[in-house]
């Protein structure tokens, strides 16, 4: 995992080679930046600059546009209303003790903020709560009363303003004028009894409004009071604004050029607006929707309405005259209908609610008129003055996230349902993201699964990989760390499965977990077991099965062959000696446990192997290593299941080498393949640690636009874990070459043996059925259904810490 101080969220280029193009003047308005970047940075030493910087920007044009929130008529219509207002029974929630002791009162663990524990993030909603039992043990007040309402249509609730600065101006900016519904919780005394319409009354009376008016009535909110609104509407962004975005063109001459800009957008749909108030003078904002389409967007060309328009619309790159403005529109667009496509595509799949977070900020009540202003239009869904401001480091304006920043899509089903895995395990199935709320930050996931299977008459087996890319932004600090995970699956079935079928996983698992002279020793001893057995009881009957288990001087040679293999695991790492030591006692029970006659005659049997590499373990890997490495560990791995199981030591040697022969070319051929996605790799994790003078390090938040591609803009971590997944698959691509061997098994173990036991990761569970009495004797010798793995110590689980990546991997 790597850390990086925040670039706002740079767009970068990912390219093989990047050196200044001959015959390339820089115009009146760039200067050339120094770039340091170490590791396979061909070329990278300097960058073209049309940027400019948006900390300086004019914002008349949007503060001057008024602080009004609700209406008195909304106010109004909640205390006293309309008949077509309907208002949802309040629920009261205070202490576990009172709760305990009064029937009408829930525990305020159990509260809900209507819209946001709907479809918000668990960490802020532990923050909220934790404010607000504060609030009770040290106020007057001994509950939270939480309420819903719902207008029909309501053309005068106060939360829309006019689209000025957009393409279409005409477009008001807001909640609407359809049907509106909304949620207050709001701390009082107890009032045991109290009718739905009376505790509105009351509170409109207290303080004079249900929902905020203006800046003053959201100071009066008291600590853990929100509200949240939502109807059929529409919201302002500038995606891009205050961004670098550095483009190149891929090829031997590649060139650099770091510019600004940004695309006007408004996008329609069902929107909703939340508003926390914390501690002190903070409250924390939030605009999301559940369905969205763009309305209109465009490239600003000139400066104003919180943006910086282009220094230049053409420019020359490698001799060629590129339309840059033509190229930003497109990859900015695509970007942010890719993000209102994956809400889309997540509704569609699964028929539920699903949010789109835009932006969350946490802001000062006591911040200057401008931030006043943000306020009260960020509430009305524009959220640009707030971005703007937060850009400028304005005092009282953060902004923990938005599409601009951080690309962070929230598509969560529900509190904890989110962290009891139900998301992942219904959508790991394609392709998405999905962001979550980790302890001080938020961590962006971006993830692609591949599930293959197949099988013949009794036997299936198959594959799963899937590809996590993840950014976790520190609101405290501002750092940005980025991981690349990979997890494989393998999972293998037969109804007769045959002891060699079985032990190719045992010994693969071995040879990865423990290395090849623990292996050899397991190997060794365990095939001279088998010779024992199979040659004692050459006819396989029933009775010599069992009977040969219980004779003494067998049992001697099997405790003879334990102890050996207790020696030789004294040299393996602690971190994988219990799991080597138990797939050992799996390995010798196999051997001893002779096979009944016939050409089916296993018991039914299913194997899951199941590893997580970590970004470290990635980094291990295609970072540092070649396809000398991976040659060898497919060898490794090839070496242990192409032989007999009761060769002796000298016939093992002599069969490896003829394995190794006769898979020369295939395993020249993984190996070029390795080194090509390794360089690739590592160019891409370069970039990542690149720092552009005046500007910062780049970090893996940064986004790639490649010229010579389809101009698809993607951050430097999805790029990097792109690299991983085109790896793997390719290398199961070119290892149909291999001879007797399933694809998936050569290469998936083999990359284990590549893990730093410090990060291995990996499980797995054998199912066996022995209910059949022919197979009495696999019991006897100590086999059956067994589950076992390991993790080292510095194995980093992507997520923060919250997931457990055994509920991640969900194999039948």
């Amino acid at each position: 995992m790597r850390a990086k101080t925040p670039l706002f969220c740079l767009l970068l280029l990912a390219f093989a080679g990047c050196a200044d193009s001959p015959g390339t003047e820089p115009g009146p308005a760039e200067e050339q930046l120094d770039i340091t970047c170490t590791g396979k940075c061909d070329g990278v030493d300097t960058i073209r600059s049309l940027y400019q910087d948006a900390r300086d920007l004019d914002l008349t044009d949007l503060a001057a546009r008024g602080t009004s929130l609700a209406t008195r008529a909304l106010n109004d219509a909640l205390s006293i209303g309309p008949f077509e207002v309907e208002i949802d029974e309040p629920i009261a929630f205070g202490s576990a003790s009172l709760a305990e002791s009064e029937e009408l009162v829930e525990d305020l663990d159990a509260l809900t903020e209507g819209l946001l524990a709907r479809f918000g993030e668990n960490e802020l909603s532990t923050e909220v709560n934790r404010v607000r039992q504060r609030h009770l043990q040290g106020s007057g007040d001994d509950v939270f009363i939480e309420s819903g309402f719902t207008f029909a249509a309501f053309a005068e609730h106060g939360f829309n303003i006019e689209g000025d600065g957009f393409v279409d101006g005409g477009v008001s900016i807001g909640l609407g004028s359809g049907a509106l519904s909304g949620r207050v919780v709001s701390a009082a005394e107890r009032a045991p009894g109290s009718s739905p319409r009376a505790v509105l009354e009351a509170l409109r009376n207290t303080r004079g409004f249900v929902v905020p008016e203006s800046i003053e009535d959201l100071r009066a909110m008291k600590p853990g009071e929100s509200f949240a609104l939502r109807g059929e509407g529409a919201f302002g962004l500038n995606l891009g604004a205050g961004v670098p975005i550095v483009i190149a063109q891929s090829g031997p001459l590649a060139y650099n050029l770091v510019v600004s800009a940004a695309l006007r957008s408004q996008v329609e749909g069902l929107l909703d607006v939340q508003v926390i108030r914390l501690e002190g003078d903070e409250v924390v904002i939030d605009v999301g929707t559940e369905r969205g389409a763009i309305r209109s967007a465009r490239l600003a060309v000139n400066d104003g309405w919180g943006v910086k328009g282009l220094v230049e619309s053409v420019v020359n790159i490698a001799g060629q005259e590129i339309d840059l403005g033509r190229v930003l529109d497109r990859a900015l667009r695509d970007q942010l209908n890719d993000r209102l496509n994956i809400l889309s595509a997540e509704v569609e799949r699964t028929s539920r609610r699903n949010r789109l977070s835009i932006s969350r900020f946490r802001v000062s009540l006591s911040g200057s008129a401008d931030v006043e202003a943000a306020i009260s239009q960020a509430l009305r869904g524009d959220i640009r003055l707030a971005q703007a401001l937060s850009l400028r480091d304005e005092p009282g304006m953060q902004m923990e996230y938005d599409l601009t920043r951080s690309g962070l899509s929230s598509v969560s089903h529900a509190g904890l349902e989110l962290f009891g895995m139900r998301f992942f395990r219904t959508t790991f199935r394609s392709a998405g993201e999905v962001s979550i709320e980790t302890p001080g930050g938020a961590q962006e996931l971006l993830f692609e699964s591949l599930q293959r299977d197949s099988g013949w008459l009794f036997e299936s087996h198959g594959y799963g990989r899937t590809i996590l890319a993840g950014n976790r932004y520190d609101y405290v600090s501002g750092d940005v760390a980025s991981e690349v995970n990979l997890f494989v699956q393998l999972a293998e079935g037969d109804s007769f499965t045959e002891r060699d079928e079985f032990l190719d996983h045992v010994d693969a698992l071995i040879v990865g977990a423990a290395g090849e002279a623990f292996a050899r020793v397991v190997e060794v001893e365990g095939n001279q077991l088998q010779r024992i057995a199979e040659n004692t009881c050459e006819d396989r009957e029933r009775s010599c099965r069992a009977e040969i288990l219980t004779v003494p001087e067998f049992q001697d040679f099997v405790a003879d062959a334990t102890s050996a293999i207790n020696a030789a695991a004294q040299d393996v790492d602690a971190t994988v000696r219990d799991l080597a030591l138990d797939l050992a006692d799996v390995r010798i029970g196999s051997n001893i446990a002779v096979e009944p006659n016939g050409t089916f005659n296993g018991p039914p049997t299913g194997v899951v192997l199941d590893y997580r590499l970590d970004d470290d373990a990635v980094e291990a890997i295609f970072g540092g290593q070649t396809g000398r490495e991976l040659r060898s560990a497919i060898e490794g791995v090839l070496h242990v299941a192409r032989v007999d199981r009761e060769s002796t030591a000298q016939q093992l040697e002599e069969r490896r080498q003829d394995v190794s022969d006769d898979n020369r070319r295939a395993l020249d051929d993984l190996a070029a393949t390795f080194d090509t996605f390794a360089d690739r790799y590592q160019r891409l994790s370069a970039l990542e640690n690149a720092e552009i003078v005046g500007l910062g390090v780049l970090g893996g938040q940064a986004i790639a636009i490649d010229l010579e591609g389809d101009s698809a803009a993607q951050t430097i971590v999805q790029a990097r874990s792109e690299a991983v997944r085109d790896a793997f698959d390719q290398l199961l691509d070119d290892a149909r070459e291999l001879n007797s061997v399933r694809r998936e098994y050569a290469v998936a173990y083999a990359l284990l043996a590549m893990v730093p036991t410090s990060n291995i990761d990996v499980r797995m569970r054998v199912d066996m059925d022995l209910s059949n009495r022919t197979y009495d004797h696999y019991e006897d010798a100590g086999l059956g259904s067994f589950s076992t793995g390991a993790q080292g110590r510095q194995a980093q689980l992507i997520g923060g810490g919250l997931f457990d990546v055994v509920s991640l991997i969900s194999v039948e």
